[in-house]
C-alpha cells in the first residue's frame, strides 16, 4: 500500500504541478526526490530505486546498468488520456549490472538491445532476468540474454534463452528489415502476427495468424505445446524439416478464418482500438493447457485491459477552476491499475 501511495502522489505531482514541464520522480527508501529529465534521475538512482515518469517523450544516453524499475504512464492513449503515453525516443539499451531490472508501460522508439550479463537458461533460471511489462517497441527488441517479456507489444523480437508472455508480435513492415526469430525460448499465450523462425522453442497455447514457419529445429513439438495452437491458415506450415510440419498441422486447433477468433477484425498490425479477446464460439476459450483461453488473456495472470501499467493511473482528472464559497476546490480524479 505504501508503495502504491507514493506511485499516485508521483503522478499526482505529474499532472497537477506542471503542464509544461516533466516531473520525473526518482523513489529511494520512501523518499520522493523531482527530477527534469530521465538520464539525471537514472545518474542519481542506485539499486532497487523506481522511476516514475509522466506522459511524454524522454531520452537515455547511458546504457542501463542498474538494477532499477521505470515505470511509465502506459502505451494506449485511451487508457492515458489525463497523463498520455510515455515514449523514451532514445530506445533502451541493457548492459552489465542490470539484472533484475524492470520496465513496465513505456513506448520504445529507438534501438533496443540487451548483452552484458549471463546466467543459465531461463528453461532452468528465471531470477536474474530483465523484465519487461506492458511496453510496446516501436522498432524490434533484440537480446541475446535471459529477459522476461510479459504483456508487451512488439515490432520485431529477436530473442535467446528468454520467456516471451501474453505478447502481441508483428513483423516489420515490407522492405524495413527486421522479423520475428526465437531460440531456446518459451513462447506462451502470445499473439504471432507474422511469420515466425523458431529453434529450440517450446510454443503453448498462442494464436499464429496465417504463418509460414521458418526453422524449426528441435522444437518441442509435445502434445500440449502444439494441441493448443491455432492457424489462420490450414496451409500454414514448417517450411523445413516435413516431419515438424505434419506436427504442426495435425496437432493444431485449425481454423480457416481470422473472423472465427477474434471479437473485431484484428489483421496483421496491431491496435489499441482492436479487441483481441476471444469469441464465445472460438475453438480456443478454455482450450488452454490450463483450462484458459489461447491467446493474451488466458493464464492466471492474463493481460491487462488496454495495456494499463500496475502503478495508480489517473485516467479521468476534472478540476474546478475557482474555489466554492466556504473556499474549497473541487477536484475529482478517477484512478485505476493494471495487473
Amino acid at each position: 500500500m505504501k508503495k502504491y501511495l507514493l506511485s499516485f502522489l508521483s503522478l499526482f505531482i505529474c499532472i497537477v504541478s506542471s503542464a509544461q514541464t516533466a516531473r520525473i520522480s526518482l523513489e529511494h527508501n520512501g523518499t520522493t526526490t523531482i527530477y527534469t529529465a530521465l538520464q539525471a534521475a537514472y545518474n542519481a538512482a542506485v539499486n532497487d530505486d523506481v522511476i516514475i515518469l509522466p506522459g511524454g517523450n524522454f531520452t537515455i544516453a547511458d546504457s542501463i546498468k542498474k538494477r532499477i524499475k521505470i515505470l511509465g504512464a502506459g502505451i494506449c492513449p485511451d487508457s492515458s488520456a489525463v497523463t498520455g503515453v510515455t515514449f523514451i525516443s532514445s530506445g533502451i539499451k541493457i548492459g552489465t549490472g542490470a539484472n533484475r531490472a524492470q520496465f513496465e508501460g513505456i513506448i520504445f522508439s529507438g534501438s533496443n538491445y540487451i548483452s552484458g550479463f549471463s546466467h543459465p537458461s531461463l528453461m532452468n533460471y528465471f531470477g536474474d532476468s530483465v523484465v519487461f511489462n506492458k511496453c510496446k517497441f516501436n522498432y524490434g527488441l533484440s537480446s541475446y540474454k535471459t529477459i522476461i517479456v510479459k504483456d508487451c507489444v512488439l515490432l520485431g523480437l529477436g530473442s535467446l534463452n528468454s520467456l516471451v508472455t501474453n505478447c502481441i508480435i508483428y513483423s516489420f513492415p515490407s522492405g524495413i528489415s527486421g522479423g520475428i526469430g526465437f531460440d531456446q525460448t518459451q513462447i506462451n499465450n502470445c499473439i504471432i502476427l507474422n511469420n515466425l523462425s523458431a529453434n529450440f522453442c517450446q510454443i503453448q497455447n498462442c494464436i499464429l495468424i496465417s504463418p509460414t514457419i521458418s526453422g524449426c529445429s528441435n522444437n518441442i513439438l509435445n502434445p500440449l505445446s502444439i494441441g493448443s495452437i491455432i492457424f489462420v491458415n490450414s496451409n500454414s506450415y514448417c517450411n523445413s524439416n516435413p516431419p515438424y510440419s505434419s506436427n504442426l498441422v495435425s496437432g493444431a486447433i485449425v481454423v480457416n478464418s481470422i473472423t472465427d477468433i477474434f471479437t473485431t477484425n484484428v489483421n496483421t498490425t496491431w491496435s489499441c482500438t482492436l479487441d483481441y479477446h476471444l469469441k464465445s464460439t472460438c475453438p480456443g476459450k478454455n482450450a488452454g493447457v490450463d483450462g484458459t483461453d489461447i491467446g493474451i488473456y488466458g493464464t492466471a495472470f492474463p493481460c491487462s485491459e488496454g495495456w494499463v501499467p500496475s502503478n495508480p493511473h489517473i485516467m479521468f482528472k476534472n478540476v474546478s477552476s475557482t474555489n466554492t464559497s466556504d473556499g474549497k476546490l473541487n477536484v475529482n480524479f478517477k484512478v485505476r491499475k493494471g495487473n
